[in-house]
């Protein structure tokens, strides 16, 4: 029969480990998960893992308390060490208020306070988010429970400190979502289609201080119409009315007899046919691809829009005009029935035009303001008034998108 004798060494090689060499597993696994609850070993046992994260936040939570506790215990030393004067004990009586004296009252209080904060949060994060993801900061909460012991909410700029960096993103999006352009004279080149259309009898001279004197007279009718309170006028009807007026005039006496009713009536067509200024049909085209939305917000009857839209190849996403709103610009209501036509708010608009008084009106109703300089318009305007009045000016639309861009990213 063989022999089964056991060695000794043998025997204790096959043991199995023993109780002192686990219970050092365990306890060096469960500081690992206190340390970091996100990194260490997790313990098997749910309420363990739940105990463990519970008692690491009331740790750091009470460790913190007890740091400001402490900084309190400082200053109300300090202060009672001049408390000998008038003054002195004024102040230390209020440190003693403030600051509970000595390291141990404030630890009492701070502990005592921690566990109700504790509970507190515990509750209403899971009433809040319907869930516990066992990961609070109980530092941030700390701080946060210090500032906001008055039950106010306390907001705070960032802070530089090297343990909390906030980055701050440059390239916010831009609030702007629309762009809208009065339409003659800022978009299209009116002058010429009117001077074209003037008698050939004229010289270019006569032709072109006609056209400008006839394109303020129906400024002025308009703004006598808004002013008597008299709703918006058909603009072929304006135009017409506006050019015998100024036709009956002593310096226009040489000229009158010139105008025959088919040139009369061949003048007023001649606002229906207009070319845009050289620089439009990029800036739009510009802005469509940013994604903005660019619509035409002008006084004037639909029909005219329609028509110099064809005639200048302009592409808009909406045509708004006085006869839709109901009122002239620049009168408030204006620019809040087009704003509630495209459903904007003034802050997410941009209004691009050749006239002061447009841009007066939309900057009252909050809307950013683009002037753009063109020399057949605002010939009675003060230049370096309206370019303080603005918050761009420019003598063309080459450089409207990065303007857009730059009134987008102010706050």
């Amino acid at each position: 029969m063989a022999d089964t004798t056991v060695s000794p060494a043998a025997v204790s090689q096959a043991k199995p480990p023993s109780k002192e060499r686990n219970s050092l597993a365990k306890a060096k696994a469960t500081i690992k998960y206190m340390v970091d609850p996100k990194t260490g070993p997790q313990p098997n046992r749910l309420r363990t893992r739940a105990f463990l994260r519970s008692l690491r936040y009331f740790t750091i939570f009470v460790f913190w308390r007890l740091v400001r506790y402490a900084k309190y215990a400082a200053v109300g030393a300090i202060v009672a060490a001049i408390s000998g004067t008038a003054i002195g004990s004024v102040a230390s009586g209020a440190a003693f208020v403030i600051a509970p004296t000595g390291i141990l009252g404030g630890a009492g209080i701070g502990l005592l306070w921690a566990v109700g904060k504790f509970g507190w949060r515990r509750a209403r994060a899971r009433v809040k988010k319907g869930e516990h993801d066992g990961h609070a900061d109980p530092r941030k909460d700390e701080h946060e429970d210090a500032q906001g012991a008055t039950g106010e909410r306390v907001i705070q700029a960032p802070r530089a400190d090297p343990w909390t960096v906030e980055m701050v993103d440059s390239e916010a999006p831009s609030p702007i979502k629309a762009v809208c352009f009065d339409f003659m004279g800022t978009c299209l080149d009116w002058h010429s289609s009117i001077t074209a259309a003037l008698p050939d009898q004229l010289s270019e001279t006569e032709r072109s201080r006609l056209a400008l004197e006839w394109r303020q007279c129906y400024f002025d009718a308009n703004t006598k119409r808004q002013a008597e309170g008299e709703p918006p006028e058909d603009i072929d009807i304006t135009h017409r009315r506006v050019l015998d007026e100024l036709l009956l005039r002593p310096e226009q006496a040489n000229c009158n007899a010139l105008f025959t009713p088919e040139v009369l009536d061949a003048a007023i067509a001649a606002w229906h046919t207009q070319k845009a200024w050289p620089d439009v049909h990029a800036a739009l085209q510009s802005l469509q691809e940013k994604g903005l939305e660019v619509y035409v917000h002008a006084n004037g009857t639909t029909r005219l829009q329609l028509d110099l839209v064809k005639s200048s190849g302009l592409l808009f996403d909406l045509l708004i005009s006085s006869q839709i709103l109901g009122v002239y610009k620049p009168a408030l209501e204006a620019y809040s029935k087009g704003l509630e036509l495209i459903k904007r708010t003034p802050e997410e608009c941009i209004m691009v035009a050749a006239h002061a008084y447009d841009l007066r009106g939309a900057k009252a109703v909050g809307m950013k303001t683009v002037y753009v300089h063109r020399w057949t318009d605002d010939v009675r305007e003060d230049q370096e008034v309206v370019r303080g009045e603005c918050d761009a000016y420019l003598e063309s639309m080459e450089g409207l998108v990065g303007v857009v861009e730059s009134l987008g990213k102010q706050r």
